[in-house]
């Protein structure tokens, strides 16, 4: 973990002091960009030794830029609900997620094509999974999980054209976790759980997700 955090450190040091020539116009510029995560398209299409890329948390982002500095915004979350027969009962799971991000990040031009940026996120989310099995007896097995926390990111864009790009990025991201299992029997009461865990971690993002961005 120590080599991923010290090149994370050395690269947004090193791109914080980078010379760029800017005109006035670029410094006032104002314009917003929505970003798609297209990484599922991409796995259907160019799924590389069976090994698909992680689709990362976020599956909408929005930035609003000044100049070179932008505000960002991130949104995911999912939903699904399984339903299984399992020996002589029925088995039900539901499970959600949701993940938001807010940050703010500074933009460097490497090219006419080709931008650099990075920055500081704000990150937090939480997901539930209830699972209820029907036999002999009915078990309910409830798991919820939140987060929140935060750090730097880094990431580059490509330039289709000046409204349309291809956006990845990577993260370094400090994380207080809070984890709940519980597991409630109808007949058997006895056998009833309930256990909390937390846990403090550094959590360190791939740049995995490819983003389609729209510039307006």
């Amino acid at each position: 973990m120590k080599k991923p955090i010290l090149l994370l450190i050395t690269l947004l040091f090193c791109f914080s002091h980078l010379s760029v020539a800017q005109t006035d116009e670029e410094e006032n510029e104002r314009f917003h960009e929505i970003g798609i995560n297209v990484t599922t398209f991409i796995n259907e299409f160019i799924s590389l030794n069976n090994n698909d890329a992680d689709l990362g948390d976020y599956m909408m982002t929005y930035k609003y830029h000044m100049g070179r500095n932008a505000i960002r915004f991130g949104l995911g979350g999912r939903f699904s609900q399984i339903d299984e027969p399992v020996g002589g009962g029925n088995r039900v799971t539901k499970e959600n997620k949701f993940d938001v991000r807010l940050g703010y990040e500074w933009n460097q031009s490497i090219s006419k094509k080709w931008s650099f940026y990075y920055g500081l996120d704000i990150v937090g989310g939480n997901s539930s999974s209830v699972t209820v099995a029907t036999n002999s007896d009915e078990i309910t097995t409830t798991e919820k999980f939140t987060y929140f926390g935060g750090g730097p990111m880094m990431g580059i864009q490509f330039f289709i054209n000046s409204h349309i790009s291809l956006s990845t990025e990577s993260s370094l991201y400090y994380r207080y976790e809070q984890e709940t299992s519980k597991v409630d029997f109808s007949i058997d009461t006895g056998s009833n759980s309930d256990v909390t865990s937390t846990n403090n971690l550094a959590d360190f993002g791939l740049p995995t997700a490819l983003f389609f961005v729209i510039r307006f």
